[in-house]
């Protein structure tokens, strides 16, 4: 009797592109976007249904778990593609650290830039709330009195 012969399992390389994983990504986005802007607000005037409705957009806070195990899954893929090269952390911390630290402090140096161009023409959007509108963040753009 003769053995059947055993194949390899079909191992998809960790550097391939999937393109569902950034669907699910833009996923997660639009539901922290959305629990941040329609979630959050005020509904208490509309009708019932649909006050529920929008009040259920606050769930959307879920989307940053999905995008931190999405980004845990990515780079551990990348991490095991590396795990062979003599400079295992030193290629994975350099590639990251030139992935964000150019577009961190290219984003701070048009920050102060547009601050300060705008703070000539308008004293009031150098203010705090000014930096909430530019960076998108709900935080800093709502009155302190929600938060503090």
């Amino acid at each position: 009797m003769s053995r059947p012969e055993q194949s390899e399992p079909h191992i998809v390389p960790a550097s391939k592109r999937i393109p569902e994983l950034d669907g699910l990504r833009g996923l997660a986005i639009l539901l922290v976007i959305l629990c941040h802007y329609v979630g959050a607000a005020d509904h208490s005037a509309l009708p019932h249904l649909l006050h529920r409705f929008l009040q259920s957009f606050g769930l959307g806070w879920s989307g940053v778990d999905l995008f931190f195990v999405l980004s845990g899954f990515l780079i551990g893929g990348i991490l095991l593609e590396s795990r062979d090269s003599d400079r295992f952390f030193q290629t994975f911390y350099l590639r990251r650290v030139h992935r964000i630290v150019p577009i961190y402090y290219l984003w701070i140096i048009l920050f102060l830039v547009f601050s300060r161009c705008l703070a000539l023409a308008v004293s009031r959007l150098a203010t705090v709330e000014f930096w909430g509108l530019l960076s998108c963040s709900v935080v800093f753009s709502l009155p302190s009195k929600l938060y503090f």
